[in-house]
């Protein structure tokens, strides 16, 4: 398995517990084509799911973490702010400050 599978898995909740790692494996090493398992051999809902721990020596503050939303959300609507800012609830004025005027 690839370091970033592996990552992807242990990140993971596992709702379903041990059969569904095992379900997910089986799956993986069916669809994948290389001698690796690799994040693209995992399903979606992996991809999606990641826990974000806390670096106590790194505490965002909510700038901070507004800033890093709104990027992703801005990412999302490929780069379109009038549709970032309405998705976020806020005039574009206000996407604008909480992005540092980007």
């Amino acid at each position: 398995m690839s370091d970033e599978a592996v990552e992807m898995l242990t990140s993971y909740g596992f709702p379903g517990n041990v059969r569904e790692l095992e379900n997910i494996i089986e799956r993986a090493v069916i669809l994948e084509k290389t001698s690796h398992i690799r994040p693209d051999s995992l399903p979606q809902t992996i991809k999606l799911f990641q826990v974000e721990t806390i670096d106590p020596n790194r505490i965002k503050n909510l700038d901070e973490i507004s800033k890093d939303y709104a990027d992703k959300v801005l990412e999302y609507c490929e780069g379109n702010k009038s549709k970032a800012a309405e998705l976020l609830g806020i005039s574009r004025t206000s996407l604008w400050r909480i992005l540092g005027n980007k």
